[in-house]
């Protein structure tokens, strides 16, 4: 921390405001122009590679583009003694995130604050740029009437160096990042991952928590990489559902279903401060289930599995295959199954255990009714490797591995079953190690895919 007053160029440091992985911003004043600024240095050691020298830099060039009341103003850039600076505006007010850790801002002062914020995020992008790292840290609120103001451009870019350079694309914080920029998928990183971003900060000033907050960073990345979070009014039921449709859109997992630019996010915003119709959430009862199970994809594929098996149990029913009281016990199962299913979901985020419980039922349930249709000897045991598919849904390594062991029990169940019961109908030794390699061959495939994902963690585990 500064002690004393020191001389750097023709500015004089007063004092040090705040520090980051790469920089330290002071206050100081300049001289010639009798101005207070905010300057911000590069820091000195093995931070200083020449890509953090070259980020330092295009932060200079890009914020210098910028002229919008909504963006900090850059002075002056240069190099004194061989260290870059940086001479800012200085704004004399707190930050978004100081502001939320002293207060809850109500809904329709934060409507009205964002609106804000995201025409000024919109004018970054009118001009080529995408900040890609937003958040309530990087919101200043400057003035009696608290307007916000974006800074931090270290992260910044242009929308074709974005869309052009795979390894710009993890940059970023963990829980703000979109799903692009975590890798999901194949949309590049654009002007809707900041879209994105003010949808989360929007949800956090609205609910007073992040929607993937976590205990820990790697379960920060895990809820962010499989877009899992509860919705608005289920973290606090007095946000306004208008106000919840705009949060929902704003973070929908695929770009092309946000809103197109930063400026219609304000005009909802707009809209919904006014008290008239909002442009969210008007896709009806299709749409409300589409975000629904985009949000719950783990119960959505489960719930679509079970609808799709019954329906063919009515179906044979139909044709004389099965008779009513094993069409009414099936359907007893399945609906146990389901409700089951519901509830697994509500919890399964709380508790590193429910991952598990919900794999222990879904084996045990698939071996019950793999028994009522007929057994080990049942085309129906395919069932257990896209039980382990499902659970890749979850990212998470260590659960895949569980998911199997569970799997394999349920088919050793099975086989007990058939030599115990039906003699006549077990299958020879070889074809039940066919199947069990069928079933680990089935969950490295799914390791492999969630290797991705393990970079990310490791990438900012190092940082």
């Amino acid at each position: 921390m500064l002690t004393q007053a020191f001389d750097f160029g023709r500015y004089e440091v007063l004092e040090e405001l705040g520090r980051g992985a790469m920089g330290v911003v002071y206050r100081a004043r300049e001289r010639e122009l009798d101005r207070v600024v905010a300057l911000k240095l590069i820091r000195t050691g093995r931070v200083a590679t020449p890509d953090a020298v070259e980020r330092f830099v295009a932060e200079a060039r890009l914020a210098a583009q910028a002229s919008h009341t909504g963006v900090v103003q850059v002075f002056d850039a240069g190099e004194h003694s061989g260290q870059r600076f940086l001479a800012m505006e200085l704004i004399d007010g707190p930050s978004l995130s100081d502001e939320l850790a002293r207060r809850r801002i109500p809904h329709d002062e934060a409507a009205a604050l964002f609106a804000k914020l995201a025409r000024a995020v919109h004018h970054l992008h009118a001009l080529g740029m995408v900040h890609r790292d937003l958040k309530p840290s990087n919101v200043m609120l400057a003035g009696p009437d608290a307007r916000p103001r974006v800074t931090d451009f270290g992260l910044a870019t242009t929308s074709r160096r974005a869309e052009g350079a795979d390894e710009e694309v993890l940059a970023g914080t963990p829980g703000y990042m979109s799903p692009e920029q975590l890798g999901v998928g194949a949309d590049a990183v654009g002007p809707t991952s900041d879209v994105y971003a003010l949808g989360v900060m929007l949800f956090e000033v609205a609910t007073g928590q992040q929607p993937f907050a976590a205990d820990s960073l790697e379960q920060v990345l895990m809820r962010s990489f499989g877009g899992r979070f509860d919705r608005p009014r289920a973290v606090d039921r007095k946000v306004p559902r208008k106000l919840e449709a705009i949060i929902l859109k704003a973070m929908e997992r695929k770009p092309a279903n946000r809103y197109p630019t930063a400026d219609a996010l304000a005009e909802d915003l707009d809209r919904f401060v006014a008290g008239t119709p909002i442009d969210a959430g008007k896709g009806g009862v299709a749409s409300a289930v589409r975000i629904y199970a985009r949000r719950h994809v783990a119960l959505a594929v489960r719930l679509c599995a079970l609808s799709a098996f019954f329906l063919v149990a009515v179906v044979n029913r139909a044709l004389g295959y099965v008779d009513d009281a094993f069409l009414l016990m099936l359907g007893a199962t399945v609906a146990v199954w389901g409700g089951i299913t519901w509830a697994l979901d509500q919890v399964v985020h709380r508790s590193p255990l429910w991952p598990r419980v919900w794999c222990v039922v879904d084996a045990a349930l698939v071996t019950r009714v793999i028994l009522l249709l007929g057994g080990v000897r049942s085309s129906l045991v395919l069932l257990y490797p896209l039980l382990i598919l499902s659970v890749g849904l979850w990212s998470r390594a260590r659960l895949v591995w569980f998911a199997t062991l569970a799997t394999a029990l349920g088919y050793a169940a099975l086989v007990v079953e058939s030599h115990l019961v039906r003699t006549e109908l077990a299958r020879p030794v070889d074809e039940h190690v066919v199947f069990a390699a069928v079933l680990l061959a089935t969950a490295g495939l799914t390791i492999v895919h969630l290797r991705r994902f393990e970079a990310v963690r490791r990438l900012y585990a190092r940082s």
